[in-house]
This record gives structure tokens, sequence and C-alpha cells, in this order.
């Protein structure tokens, strides 16, 4: 089973957090961060960007601050803003956090200064398969995105390549037209061939982006198949609600059989079908 990165303190993906976060009540946080250990997480992702709300440096410290007094567990400090992960850093003691993350949507710019922060604190870090062009898609794309980055962080910057998680990244299938349906596929050869061309660099997915957009049902069977075969392929790190992640043994046949059908887009009305067989269930 790969590492399991708990996904829910994200004031911009999930309402529960969002809604302590603007409280400061770090009770609360403390207790969310609990139940995503009890339910078998072993890093605490912690997103603390609130749209439109300031102060995201001064909130990253205080959450830092208060989840390493009270559970010492490593945290995965999330933002795009350098100068909110160094803060968020400064909070931990070294060696205890992965930084999430950088791009290269804007070219090499921010990947250097974070790539010192990671140095500086013994951070590891993640690194995302986007460019100037956005999302990497095909595996190509996918693999000339991560050695790019891979030559930035590891070559130029010298942060060990066990400490590089590169993240294919994967679209929403439901989301997109026809043009994606290998969106999954392609995510799951990239993982692969990652680490056979950049020898001792680990890779993280974030499993539920591949079901966004399908009801709750129907999400746990494809996040649970995705994530099954995204652990065959290698992959090092899963981000994930811990307390959704289903076991692909415990799934019906049946049920495994349709969501494979869609992730390996095996027929151009494998999401149809796989919808369908739930909206009857």
């Amino acid at each position: 089973m790969p590492l399991l990165v708990g996904q829910r303190i994200n004031g911009e993906g999930s309402r529960r957090a969002k809604r302590l976060l603007l409280a400061a009540d770090y009770d609360g946080i403390v207790g969310l961060a609990q139940e995503q250990l009890d339910a078998g997480a072993d890093v605490i992702d912690v997103c603390v960007a609130l749209r439109g709300v300031a102060g995201e440096a001064e909130r990253m410290a205080a959450v830092v601050r208060q989840l390493t007094a009270a559970l010492g567990v490593p945290l995965m400090i999330d933002s795009h803003d350098p100068r909110v992960i160094a803060r968020g850093l400064e909070e931990l003691p070294d060696g205890r956090a992965i930084i999430n993350s950088v791009n290269l949507q804007n070219g090499a710019t921010g990947v250097e200064e974070t790539a010192r922060l990671s140095l500086e604190h013994g951070a590891a870090i993640v690194g995302l398969c986007l460019d100037e062009t956005g999302m990497a898609r095909t595996v190509a794309h996918k693999v000339a995105v991560a050695r790019r980055l891979f030559e930035i962080v590891v070559e130029t910057c010298g942060v060990p390549a066990a400490s590089l998680y590169l993240d294919p990244l994967v679209f929403a299938l439901p989301a997109r037209d026809a043009t994606w349906a290998a969106s999954a596929v392609e995510t799951l050869v990239a993982l692969s061939t990652l680490k056979e061309e950049l020898p001792g660099i680990r890779t993280i997915a974030g499993i539920s982006d591949v079901s966004f957009g399908l009801p709750p049902a129907s999400r746990a069977v494809l996040n649970a198949t995705f994530l099954h075969h995204c652990t065959l392929a290698g992959l090092d790190a899963a981000i994930a609600d811990p307390s959704e992640v289903k076991a692909y043994a415990d799934l019906p046949t049946v049920a495994r059989e349709l969501a494979e059908a869609v992730l390996f887009n095996r027929a151009p009305d494998a999401l149809a079908r796989f919808a369908e067989a739930f909206e009857i269930g």
C-alpha cells in the first residue's frame, strides 16, 4: 500500500475545513486530522488557502504549530506560494514535511526557490506534470515535464532524487469529452515510465481526481480500482480521504470490471455503462 496522505484539511476543497479555518477553530482542525489518522492516513495534507481571505501564511503557521504539538505526525505543506510554505516549514522539525507543490506553469519561476526550502528543511517536494501549456495529457508530455522538473530540482538545486515525488496528474474522467477518455491509462503508464526513466524518484497521485463529478457510490468504486492499478504501476504515495478508501479485493467483480473498462478506455460507452450500473443498483 502506498503512503496515504489525508486530504481533508483543505480550505478550498472541504466545507468543514473552511468553516474551521474561518473560525480559527484549531481544536476542530486537530480533530479533523486525528479522524484521518484513525482511518489510516500516514501524512496529513494542510492547505489553508481561503478564496478572498488574506493571511494564508499566518494561518499556515498557526495550524502547523497546533498539529505538530498535538499529533507530531508528518505534514504535507500545501500551497503554491513559497512564502506560505516557508512559514509552515518553520514550525516543523526538519525532515518531517512534504512540500506540495511545484510546477512549470510559469516556467521555472518559483521552482528553484521552493527547492531551496526543501533542502534547507530536509523536506520532500511534490512536482506536478503541469507546464506552460497546461496539465500534461499524454505519457510523452508527462515524462517531458517530469524530466524538466527533475533537472531543476535534483540536478540544479541538489535535492535528493528520493525526496522528489512526481505527480503525472489525472483528469476527471466524467468532466471531460472523449478527447480525454484515455487520461487514466496515460497516467498509469506514466507512473511506471517515470520510475524507469528517472531512477530514484518517487511518485504520487491524487486518487479522487479521476472520479470527480460522479455520485459518491460510483466514485468510491472507481477510486478504489484506480488506486489498485496505480499501486501495481509503482505508486509511492496517494492523496485521498482515508475514510473513503475501499479495498479493491472487496469490490464486486462486476463493479471492478466496469471500473476497469472506464480507466483503460476499453469502449466508447464505458463511462456511460459504469454510471448506469450504479443508477440502477
